[in-house]
């Protein structure tokens, strides 16, 4: 997805394993890493692909408002009952102190430099009320490597958790949480999680393996499981109760 300009977006089916995983996270996210938020609380979610987050939030009863460039995920989030500005961003086109939380998930990466990355952060802590949350999800650099780029033509900006944690910071947030996880964001299998992260991703990115893969599979394989299986990165920041 190209989020800096209007953009279309293959509807490719999502796999049932992919499904249930996305799904997952974002209950996850919740449950472990974004504070509690009130009920009938304000949240925008920049990127709403295929809706997943906007699911997990109507289940919670949020006001949900998404943010989508593609015009075909646009379209069929409406269908599904969800309110979607279609605008490239940034800059965001909402009113000032709106929202409790702003969650953008495999975002940021799509932005051409840290100057719009900075500039999205900036737009994200004008909308957000004193108080308020954004929770960011990106790949995570420092161990995917070269597949960060390899299937995905429009990630620009690098990233991984030192370099978003800087950049919030000096947009004014406070770092609330953060957490590099593969498969799990519990804390309590933090250490798991790590542990099959530096095993299974250096093994599957591999040039012997995943031309053993491509030769023996196929190379939609190699890439589903690219999808389905890759390291993240989770940040929840806060903007100041007392700003300027």
């Amino acid at each position: 997805m190209i989020v800096s300009e209007q953009s279309h977006y293959n509807l490719k089916p999502v796999t049932k394993a992919g499904k249930r995983k996305k799904e997952s996270i974002q209950n996850d996210l919740f449950t472990f890493l974004i504070p509690k938020l009130s009920q009938f609380a304000n949240v925008l979610e920049v990127g709403s692909g295929q809706g997943a987050f906007a699911n997990e939030c109507r289940s919670r009863q949020f006001s949900y408002v998404g943010i989508e460039p593609s015009k075909e995920l646009s379209q069929q989030l409406r269908k599904d009952g969800f309110n979607i500005v279609s605008e490239a961003v940034p800059p965001i086109p909402l009113k000032s102190e709106t929202f409790d939380l702003v969650h953008s998930d495999q975002f940021v990466e799509h932005l051409r430099d840290y100057s719009e990355v900075m500039n999205f952060f900036l737009e994200t802590y004008r909308i957000l009320k004193p108080g308020g949350y954004t929770s960011v999800v990106v790949p995570n650099f420092d161990t995917i490597n070269h597949l960060f780029f390899k299937y995905e033509y429009q990630h620009s900006y690098i990233t991984n958790i030192y370099r978003l944690k800087n950049i919030l910071e000096d947009c004014g947030f406070e770092i609330a949480n953060k957490q590099c996880f593969f498969l799990w964001l519990s804390p309590k299998f933090n250490w798991l999680d790590r542990l099959l992260a530096h095993i299974i991703i250096p093994i599957s990115i591999n040039p012997l393996v995943q031309t053993l893969i491509r030769t023996l599979i196929s190379e939609d394989f190699l890439f589903r499981v690219h999808k389905n299986m890759f390291d993240q990165v989770a940040i929840v920041a806060r903007k100041p109760l007392n700003t300027p």
